[in-house]
């Protein structure tokens, strides 16, 4: 399972479609003019793929993947100590501590506009929510990006740790790389846009 909020995706593609009209109006205007458009808007595309559109939790019976802006995470289930809502949704090990840029936790404006400035209910979440005085964080409301991906991947989690799938299993680290694709039409679009200004 994928999660990421919908709201970056409908603003990633809010973006694009004002770079789409921005290029035709600048090649309407005139082919340099446009090239020019082109250029920055490829640019701006890029950077907000890499902010917004790519950032994501991916969660199956093994693993958790997440996804940030520069760099993506893999980290086995068993190897998972704690998860934590608070902020943004927060994976710990013994080792390292990961955080999810697409799963931040809601604001106090958010739970206003949202129509609720209650915290969950102890009841509808997995158990591993709940902190040792029976409440609950806010960050674990339902709906909320860091709520949604922390509900998944603690159920997840439970249940594989319940079934003994995780009975054995050595503790792996966490397994990080850059994201060379996202970096490199970042740098690309740069380059191209610099490369234009300047001809």
């Amino acid at each position: 399972m994928t999660l990421r909020p919908r709201s970056a995706l409908i603003a990633a593609g809010l973006v694009g479609l004002m770079a789409v009209v921005a290029t035709v109006l600048g090649f309407a205007s005139g082919v340099r003019l446009g090239v020019s458009v082109l250029t920055a808007m490829l640019l701006v595309c890029a950077v907000v793929w890499m902010l917004l559109a790519n950032p994501c939790v991916q969660i199956d019976d093994r693993r958790v993947t997440v996804v940030n802006p520069l760099r993506t995470f893999v980290i086995d289930l068993q190897s998972i100590v704690t998860v934590e809502t608070r902020f943004a949704l927060t994976i710990r090990t013994a080792d390292e501590t990961v955080v999810a840029w697409s799963a931040s936790a809601p604001s106090g404006r958010d739970r206003v506009l949202g129509g609720s400035t209650s915290t969950p209910d102890a009841k509808s979440v997995p158990r591993s929510a709940i902190r040792a005085d029976g409440t609950v964080s806010p960050g674990d409301l339902p709906g909320s990006a860091s709520g949604d991906a922390a509900t998944e991947l603690r159920r997840r989690w439970e249940s594989a740790r319940g079934s003994g799938a995780l009975d054995g299993l050595p503790i792996t680290p966490v397994a990080a790389h850059w994201n060379v694709a996202s970096l490199a039409a970042v740098v690309f679009a740069a380059i191209m846009m610099t490369a234009v200004a300047w001809a």
